[in-house]
C-alpha cells in the first residue's frame, strides 16, 4: 500500500473517530438543550477544530515514521539520497492533481445534497437541531467517501478519462 493511501485512511481515521466523539457528545448528559442553537453551532465548531488538529498531528507523525522506515531500510544510503526518496514518496505529482479532483467532485456532490436538504428542512419547518445535524453528517460523509475514492483510485489507478 502506498504511503498516499496509508495518509489518506489515517485521515478517515481520525474523521471517524471525531464523529463517534460528537455523537457521544450529542447524544450524552453534557448535551446542550435542543433549542440552544447557539451552544450547538459552537460544539460543532470546536469539534471541527478538534478534528482539524488531530488531522495535523496525525500527518506528522506518518511523516516521523516514514522517515524512520526509511532510513532504516536504506541503512547504506546517507542523508541527501534519504531525503530524496522521502521527497519522491510524499510529492504530488499528476496522478495525485487527477485522483484529488475526481474524489473532490464525489465530496461536492455529497455536500451540495446536504446543503439542499439542509435549505428543505427550514423551508418546511424542520428541526433546526436536525438540519445542524444533516449538514454536519454530509460534510462527514462527503469527506469520508473522498477519502474512500481517493484510495481506492491510488491503488487501482486512474485514467485521464
Amino acid at each position: 500500500m502506498s504511503f498516499k493511501s496509508i495518509r489518506t485512511i489515517a485521515s478517515m481515521i481520525v474523521g471517524v473517530l471525531l464523529v463517534i466523539a460528537y455523537i457521544i457528545y450529542a447524544t450524552g448528559a453534557q448535551a446542550p438543550a435542543p433549542d440552544n442553537l447557539q451552544a450547538w453551532a459552537k460544539a460543532q465548531l470546536i469539534f471541527i477544530g478538534i478534528g482539524v488538529a488531530g488531522v495535523i498531528l496525525t500527518m506528522i507523525l506518518l511523516h516521523i515514521a516514514l522517515a524512520i522506515s526509511t532510513a532504516v531500510k536504506e541503512r547504506e544510503k546517507d542523508s541527501q539520497a534519504l531525503e530524496r526518496i522521502i521527497e519522491s514518496t510524499t510529492l504530488d505529482d499528476e496522478m495525485d492533481k487527477l485522483i484529488s479532483q475526481k474524489a473532490a467532485r464525489v465530496s461536492q456532490f455529497f455536500l451540495g445534497l446536504g446543503v439542499i436538504a439542509f435549505l428543505l428542512l427550514l423551508a418546511f419547518q424542520g428541526s433546526m437541531l436536525f438540519a445542524l445535524h444533516v449538514l454536519l453528517g454530509s460534510f462527514f460523509c462527503g469527506n469520508l467517501i473522498e477519502g474512500c475514492l481517493s484510495v481506492y483510485l491510488y491503488e487501482r489507478g486512474v485514467s485521464n478519462a
